[in-house]
């Protein structure tokens, strides 16, 4: 039967979506989310977490975006408290090595002046919590860098099988790979591993996609650069 208005179909699409969202039962302990499916089960935030936080002293936060407007990320900071934050953007058309190319020049610049950096997309990252949370788990997993996980397999089975198999052999937890939308860790240590980075773009089969890349260097910087296998920082399935 073709769809139309009147078909029974309409109205039991309204009616499922009358229905009151809700999060699954692990999205959320995290103090950051980076899923833009959730942004409508959190946002708008509790208003009783308005300008409940304070961003941890020894800790710059860091955006990278090229919109007019503020991002998703930015919007939750705002609302939470957390400031100050800082955002490396330009009025040009968008290249996802900008991640990498302007976060080594604010770190050669000496733009980063606290022990810790975070990173998170601009566009479906956002924070929910107190990043003291985030920032002191990190501190607990002695590692130098940290980044968001992921089911998702996307670039490793097309041209990087040695990284399938060692994560199969080495990784804390099987069937979870390097997210590059968000991070922690050492500003020295990041730009250690960014000036890594530069010398293989358009040597993968996605020229200018820094998380293919980030994911074929896992191994070689492990275990000082790790993944959030339990999702304990960031959520992201």
């Amino acid at each position: 039967m073709p769809w139309t208005r009147e078909t029974r179909f309409d109205k039991d699409f309204d009616s499922l979506h009358s229905q009151p969202k809700r999060p699954k039962l692990h999205a959320g302990r995290q103090p950051i989310i980076h899923r833009f499916k959730y942004i409508d089960y959190f946002f708008p935030l509790d208003p009783s977490l308005k300008n409940k936080f304070k961003k941890p002293d020894d800790l710059t936060i860091v955006t990278i975006h090229n919109y007019p407007e503020k991002s998703t990320f930015e919007e939750s900071l705002d609302f939470l408290g957390i400031a100050p934050y800082v955002v490396l953007k330009k009025d040009i058309e968008w290249n996802h090595r900008y991640k990498i190319d302007w976060m080594l020049e604010f770190l050669q610049s000496e733009g980063c002046e606290t022990e810790y950096l975070l990173f998170c997309d601009a566009r479906d990252a956002f924070v929910i919590d107190d990043l003291h949370k985030a920032l002191n788990t990190f501190k607990r997993m002695n590692c130098e860098l940290i980044f968001n996980s992921t089911m998702s397999q996307r670039g490793v089975f097309w041209h990087m099988p040695q990284l399938f198999d060692w994560t199969g052999r080495v990784a804390k937890k099987r069937g979870r790979f390097l997210n590059a939308g968000a991070f922690i860790g050492r500003p020295e240590f990041i730009q250690a591993v960014w000036k890594a980075v530069i010398p293989l773009f358009g040597r993968l089969s996605r020229p200018n996609d820094e998380q293919d890349i980030l994911r074929y260097l896992h191994p070689a910087f492990y275990p000082e650069m790790d993944i959030d296998y339990s999702n304990d920082i960031f959520y992201r399935n």
